[in-house]
């Protein structure tokens, strides 16, 4: 059997047998930041004070509590061994995994947000008075960089390369371990709520009026990048696979999740099962992650999110209409059209050319109208496929070539 990374782009709220997942939190709070360790254990930082943890992948959560402020930090630098960080100076530490929550000193009463540590005794914690840094395992913290601005925050490569912008879109790069930091420059309308690095020299932040800024010289330039949304929204959270500069995904408000495969020169809208704000994303590997969200809300993928689906605009034709994929021959990814002239049952099914299934993009209720399906081929080898829709009676299929 051929592997078929297939990506699409419609706009409707169905859901596949390959995408997002909803897992059972227990409970309606907000939920602000995921981190997990391995495919198994994880935690989650609520709102209340609220930790949440999972030894099972995710069937279950375990509520743990620390203090009663808002929590929006958390990070783990091994199963026993953790930090949470919130509103009004929060800071708590554990070393039996979470079975305790002990308090930390805070120079600070001002909201802290999110939590980093690159090593067993040097963390950060980004905040509204600037940059927090610990080098004796949390347990004791002073100002790397003091802000009239909010930081929301604050990223670490490695134990000396780092970067943070201010709520403002002023930039920031450190090469010693935040004993300095350097202002680069304003990235206008891109204030920053989350970084990703793959190395030294590539990165991305995601934020404010749905930025997305990519950097390829260490963050001394910022670029935008177009995200292809059509509303105004919040991008709260980005990450990257296994230091790849080619799969990520992004989340943020407005039921919004991203995924991108060519390293963020396009990013398409996946689908997922709720309609609720989105604050963090954690892939322990290529196929298997999670989104936190609002309302207790939890999401689980194991294959990547392979598809998404949305709708396009225009009038609805009386009949069904399969159109031909364009462009056609391809390389590496190709759009795919139909029109559904009544809701229904709906299946889109990609076959090699001895006749035999690939894979079954999807098979559930659709609302009528019309549709464009992003085919990417980029891990296919060249060759024929053959791509069959049935709704009710029609059926049509129709054929495409990858040449590479």
């Amino acid at each position: 059997m051929i592997f078929i990374s297939v990506f699409l782009t419609l706009y409707s709220n169905a859901s596949s047998q390959t995408e997002w997942q909803i897992q059972n939190s227990e409970t309606t709070k907000d939920l602000w930041t995921i981190d997990f360790i391995n495919e198994n254990t994880g935690f989650i930082a609520g709102s209340d004070g609220l930790i949440l943890k999972t030894t099972n992948a995710g069937i279950s959560w375990i509520s743990q509590n620390a203090g009663f402020n808002n929590l929006i930090g958390v990070d783990f630098i091994d199963e026993q061994t953790g930090w949470v960080s919130g509103h009004h100076g929060t800071i708590y530490k554990t070393t039996n995994g979470g079975a305790n929550w002990f308090i930390k000193n805070c120079p600070t009463e001002r909201n802290l947000f999110f939590v980093q540590f690159v090593n067993s005794n040097t963390g950060y914690i980004s905040s509204d008075a600037g940059v927090l840094k610990s080098t004796d395992a949390g347990e004791n913290w002073n100002f790397s960089f003091l802000s009239p601005i909010p930081v929301y925050r604050v990223y670490f490569l490695n134990e000396t390369h780092g970067w943070f912008g201010d709520n403002i879109a002023n930039q920031y790069l450190s090469s010693n371990g935040g004993t300095h930091w350097l202002y680069t420059q304003n990235v206008p309308g891109a204030g920053n709520i989350a970084y990703e690095f793959i190395n030294q020299w590539t990165g991305w932040a995601v934020g404010y009026n749905n930025s997305i800024i990519k950097t390829t010289n260490g963050g001394y330039n910022w670029f935008k990048q177009n995200n292809g949304l059509s509303i105004t929204t919040q991008l709260r959270d980005i990450e990257f696979i296994n230091n790849s500069s080619d799969t990520g995904w992004i989340v943020g408000r407005s039921n919004t999740v991203l995924k991108t495969t060519n390293s963020g020169n396009n990013w398409f809208s996946m689908s997922t099962p709720v309609n609720e704000e989105f604050t963090s994303v954690k892939f322990v590997n290529s196929k298997t992650g999670w989104i936190s969200g609002f309302s207790g809300v939890i999401l689980k993928t194991i294959n990547g999110d392979l598809t998404g689906v949305n709708s396009v605009n225009g009038n609805v034709p009386d009949g069904f209409n399969l159109s031909q994929n364009y462009p056609n021959p391809f390389n590496p990814s190709t759009i795919i059209r139909y029109t559904l002239p009544e809701s229904g049952i709906v299946s889109l099914n990609v076959y090699d050319v001895n006749g035999k299934e690939v894979t079954q993009l999807m098979n559930k209720y659709y609302a009528k109208g019309n549709y464009e399906i992003r085919f990417d081929g980029t891990q296919l080898s060249s060759g024929v496929y053959f791509y069959k829709l049935t709704s009710g009676n029609f059926v049509d299929t129709k054929m495409m070539t990858l040449v590479k």
